[in-house]
């Protein structure tokens, strides 16, 4: 499964966490929206970080690395640049 599932209007932040080794994703959002920084996102079988188009995500300070897929195509890119 999911590290972390956020679904319908869930609202998530995520500090200074390790999310690894899952069989899904590591982060998964469907219609939500989450703050993540200084987390590490690593070695998932799935994405890192899965976001549908009606999910919002920000945040900075991440290493998301070493998943099956890093981070899916809405996922912004300033998640893993320092702050």
């Amino acid at each position: 499964g999911n590290g972390i599932g956020l679904f319908s209007g869930s609202v998530l932040s995520l500090y200074s966490s390790e999310i690894g080794a899952n069989a899904g994703d590591g982060l998964h959002l469907e219609v939500s929206l989450a703050s993540v920084r200084s987390n590490e996102i690593i070695n998932n079988v799935g994405f890192g970080i899965f976001a549908d188009s009606g999910s919002l995500l920000s945040g900075y300070d991440n290493t998301i690395s070493g998943n099956g897929t890093d981070y899916s195509d809405t996922v912004p890119g300033s998640l893993t640049q320092p702050r």
